[in-house]
């Protein structure tokens, strides 16, 4: 504490978030349920590994706080515009079982939710205060797409744009069948491919139905983990 005075504040969550980033820290048994999806039965870890990660998160943060500091300024600029606590990819259906009220409802519901009191909390609850997002649409095999690109938001006027951008969006239209294995190796693809830096990466999927067309979602979903991203 001496220190690292602010070690103490870090947020608990954090702990969680670097245990699914590095494997190492986490010892995961796996075990297939009913759909045949693998599920964490249980996460093991000890106090000794959790004072570990307390003090990385100090460090880091420090360090990075330092390094852009001491960086020219247009490179501190840069630095600040790709470091973010969070990427976040939604993957949502827009096959043709999502009619066009649905289709509103579903957008409507991540804009209003991006742009709500708690979730702007949640954002400003990291060392970084920002996080980068980006809506995908997926339908039929090969029609996964980029409806609204990544951005970075860290202020509700940020989050009202980005989500004026997901309703205003064309609508697709590209019936048969759900490609859900193809959209996750989509937004794996486009995590690794932005220019945002995030100290997380996750993939949020929503749809009504299963995987029906395409790859398989099994080694879609083991190649996105593989890269240290959540789903």
């Amino acid at each position: 504490n001496a220190l690292l005075p602010n070690a103490t504040a870090i947020p608990p969550d954090f702990l969680l978030l670097l245990m699914d980033r590095y494997g190492r820290l986490v010892d995961r048994k796996l075990q297939p349920n009913n759909d045949g999806l693998l599920k964490s039965d249980t996460i093991i870890w000890n106090a000794n590994r959790l004072r570990g990660i307390v003090l990385v998160k100090a460090i880091t943060g420090a360090l990075t706080a330092l390094l852009i500091t001491a960086m020219p300024g247009w490179a501190q600029d840069s630095a600040r515009d790709r470091a973010v606590d969070l990427e976040l990819a939604f993957v949502v259906d827009a096959s043709g079982s999502i009619d066009d009220k649905e289709t509103r409802l579903q957008r409507q519901g991540y804009a209003d939710a991006l742009a709500h009191p708690k979730v702007q909390k949640a954002m400003g609850s990291g060392f970084l205060r920002s996080v980068a997002v980006s809506y995908i649409e997926f339908a039929a095999d090969g029609c996964a797409k980029l409806s609204v690109d990544w951005m970075r938001i860290s202020n509700q006027a940020q989050a009202r744009k980005f989500g004026a951008e997901i309703l205003a969006s064309d609508r697709m239209f590209c019936p048969g069948g759900n490609a859900i294995g193809e959209a996750i190796a989509f937004a794996a693809t486009s995590i690794e491919s932005n220019k945002f830096e995030g100290t997380r990466r996750v993939i949020d999927v929503s749809g009504d139905g299963p995987n029906t067309v395409g790859p398989e979602v099994e080694p879609a979903r083991d190649a996105a983990v593989a890269l240290g991203i959540t789903i």
